[in-house]
């Protein structure tokens, strides 16, 4: 998933900012990739195609100097507008 903020849409941060939320983040892409696992992640990165096709495409769309990354979980509450108790599967 990639989420676009580019300066038309950052400047609707404008309507929503108050005293907890005041910083607007600094760049104008974030992408957000899920896997269930370390290991999963670790295996495309080796895999051929991803190679040839994926890992070099990010030189043409990122500052690679100055991307970053983070690591952690999803919480999920509702589901097509239900309560729910959380993720169902092994890598919870």
């Amino acid at each position: 998933m990639q989420i676009h903020n580019q300066t038309p849409t950052r400047n609707l941060m404008n309507q929503l900012f108050d005293s907890q939320m005041v910083n607007l983040a600094p760049y104008d892409c974030f992408s957000q990739v899920v896997f269930e696992s370390i290991e999963d992640y670790k295996k495309i990165k080796q895999d051929p195609w991803y190679k040839k096709y994926l890992m070099g495409d990010h030189e043409n769309f990122a500052d690679t100097k100055r991307s970053a990354m983070t690591i952690g979980w999803i919480e999920e509450f509702i589901r097509d507008g239900q309560l729910v108790e959380g993720f169902e599967g092994e890598y919870v």
